[in-house]
């Protein structure tokens, strides 16, 4: 799984986050829009170097029988969105450059109005190399399953047998919620 960099610029992810939370949802649209247009205008560059990073790494990556996925991200600056994906794999031309969905990620660029959180597997899915599975409620994401407002039934159907399903749930969880979580996984996946 790779974290692939980000487009400099002053986002105001935190800022929209709140608006969001606080039902202004037109006044944080408006402004994760104009951060979006602001990141579109500089991103080419950036966008030019994670392809040449990509093309390196993809060489041995095939010569060792691995994949690389690059990860759903968080931030409005980070690198790929949604569209970016597409130019990275047709640029790069490798089997062994895939997706790696984040789920609480994916829900994130929902809940900020980017992107619907489905959109990225029905793009992606067929180059779905694994998935960090964490439950999330808005922008608050890294919670156990079941915690959130995460559709994960609906998630796992975009896996098969060699997709790496990976728990990634942070300290807020306790040990029980972390087998639960693993429980609901199991009792999901056919």
């Amino acid at each position: 799984m790779i974290h692939a960099g980000f487009v400099p610029g002053k986002y105001r992810d935190e800022e929209a986050r709140k608006l969001m939370a606080a039902g202004l949802r037109e006044q944080a649209n408006k402004m994760v829009a104009e951060d979006l247009m602001e990141r579109a205008a500089v991103s080419q560059p950036y966008i030019d170097s994670v392809i040449a990073s990509m093309r390196e790494l993809a060489v041995h990556a095939e010569k060792a029988g691995v994949r690389l996925g690059l990860e759903t991200r968080y931030y409005l600056g980070e690198i790929p969105m949604l569209d970016e994906w597409a130019t990275i794999f047709e640029a790069v031309g490798s089997p062994a450059l895939g997706y790696w969905h984040d789920a609480g990620h994916a829900h994130t660029m929902e809940f900020l109005g980017v992107a619907d959180h489905e959109d990225y597997l029905k793009a992606y899915g067929d180059r779905l190399i694994g998935m960090h599975l964490h439950d999330s409620i808005g922008a608050s994401d890294h919670r156990a399953l079941g915690r959130g407002q995460i559709d994960f039934g609906k998630i796992v159907e975009y896996t098969g047998p060699e997709t790496a399903l990976v728990l990634e749930i942070h300290g807020q969880a306790s040990a029980a919620e972390v087998v639960r979580s693993r429980e609901l996984l199991k009792g999901i996946i056919k």
